[in-house]
């Protein structure tokens, strides 16, 4: 425990009244009173700044650990401002158990089919997209004694019957689906000069629907696509049209 100034003043009077007492020898010198004196004031000195040194120790080591202390919390402290994860408050447990009536892998196989499935089925709808048809290229307006090119699509003996078949009301109406206004009619084989030598006809009047082209390419453009729709061709002749005056 620290001597403080009273304890100190009694102690020197204890240790003068001490020196005071007749002693055999040559006496009692100040000297020795202030020497006295003076070692027990140093010894105060001493403690008193040895305990405030302790003190100033104690008060640093204790700002270091706070200062350690709030930076740990900082840390902990998550980003939306809430408490650290240690401090979050007990609540009820959302833990989902799995479900124990079959492994759960039986539902994911169940869906690999289906991706699956959708996969081909696209796959099969790209392939079967129907290609491109050959466009029809425009007809060569008729004319009495023009020179064009025609193109029979079928051709039957010249009646009434044939006229209503089923053969040449297909080809007809083929012809008008593909938007030529010739279509609508039909041509005597015996009118357009040169097309039963061409079509290799025996003696006899014929009919057809036909469409006429200015050149032999567009006729057979006009047959690509004919027959690229189901529709046959019977032939292309170059010849010279008459009966349309």
């Amino acid at each position: 425990m620290d001597l403080d100034d009273r304890e100190l003043e009694i102690q020197l009077r204890e240790a003068l009244h001490r020196a005071a007492e007749p002693v055999h020898g040559e006496g009692i010198f100040k000297e020795t009173v202030r020497s006295e004196a003076a070692r027990r004031q140093a010894a105060k000195t001493r403690a008193r700044w040895t305990g405030r040194l302790v003190l100033a120790g104690a008060a640093v080591a204790a700002a270091v650990a706070l200062f350690a202390l709030v930076g740990t919390d900082q840390d902990q402290v998550d980003t939306d401002g809430g408490l650290p994860p240690a401090t979050q408050p007990d609540g009820p447990s959302t833990t989902v158990e799995p479900d124990q009536s079959g492994p759960s892998t039986t539902e994911t196989s169940n869906t690999t089919p289906s991706t699956t499935e959708a996969t081909t089925s696209t796959t099969e709808a790209t392939t079967t997209t129907a290609p491109t048809l050959p466009p029809f290229p425009p007809e060569d307006p008729l004319m009495h004694g023009k020179s064009t090119w025609g193109l029979y699509l079928v051709v039957l003996p010249m009646g009434q019957a044939s006229v209503d078949s089923p053969e040449f009301q297909a080809a007809q109406q083929a012809a008008i689906d593909a938007g030529y206004s010739q279509g609508e009619g039909y041509s005597g084989i015996e009118c357009d000069q040169g097309a039963a030598e061409a079509l290799g006809l025996e003696s006899g009047e014929h009919i057809a629907p036909a469409v006429y082209f200015a050149s032999e390419d567009l006729a057979n453009q006009a047959r690509d696509a004919f027959e690229a729709r189901g529709q046959s061709v019977a032939g292309i002749a170059h010849v010279t049209t008459y009966c349309l005056d």
